[in-house]
């Protein structure tokens, strides 16, 4: 489905849930009355949206907010490649000494995030030390599409009930293409289009099938 050619169908009030106004709403609200700033309440959410827009709403807030939208994932995102874009892409790195990075933008960023990000290898085992470019890359888009992420495991495991470790790529691919069809104006999904690309990349081995991490390892290289 293009995305593009849904949200032209909406009526206003269901464009303003695709867009997430009323988060934004809710919390420059809560600000606003925990802190009672001197101006008024126009203009403080005036200055709110006007950071939103800017992408800086993001800055030094809690998790929950920073994943609470699209836009916030994506400002944050930004944020963290522009702030350590002096760091040599090829210096190496733990997921610890990642976290540590990460929890200065975010100070209650889960380091499962990050430990799990390390993981999508196809060696497992050999997620200990990576380089910046590389953990950073895998962190941002396993932030970006974690809820994706999480439907296309659960899938997995309901296509995989003998527990082989492997499933049929066109069931998989199907159970796919399902989420991102029913899902994709609730969470951020790679395309229909991505998908197949991806699972059309077999192992010389085994072509009708596909492990989960495999899927994973070739979606996250995939040119998006």
């Amino acid at each position: 489905m293009d995305l593009g050619k849904h949200l032209e169908k909406l009526s206003v009030s269901e464009y303003l849930d695709e867009i997430e106004i009323k988060k934004y709403l809710s919390d420059a609200l809560t600000l606003y009355f925990s802190g009672l700033p001197k101006c008024k309440p126009l203009e403080f959410l005036a200055e709110y949206f006007e950071n939103v827009h800017n992408g800086t709403n993001i800055l030094f807030r809690q998790f929950k907010y920073i994943s609470s939208t699209k836009r916030n994932r994506q400002a944050f995102i930004r944020v963290f490649l522009r702030t350590y874009q002096q760091i040599p892409s090829n210096q190496v790195m733990t997921p610890e000494s990642f976290g540590q990075l990460s929890t200065l933008l975010c100070p209650d960023l889960p380091l499962s995030l990050i430990r799990n990000a390390s993981r999508i290898n196809l060696d497992p085992n050999d997620c200990n030390n990576m380089t910046f470019e590389e953990i950073s890359s895998k962190f941002c888009i396993l932030f970006f599409y974690s809820e994706f992420m999480n439907q296309a495991a659960l899938a997995f495991r309901n296509i995989d009930l003998n527990q082989t470790g492997k499933v049929n790529r066109t069931i998989f691919l199907h159970s796919l293409a399902k989420i991102v069809n029913e899902k994709q104006t609730q969470f951020s999904c790679p395309s229909e289009s991505t998908l197949v690309n991806v699972l059309s990349v077999k192992d010389s081995q085994d072509e009708e099938h596909v492990m989960f991490n495999v899927f994973c390892v070739h979606l996250f290289k995939h040119p998006k």
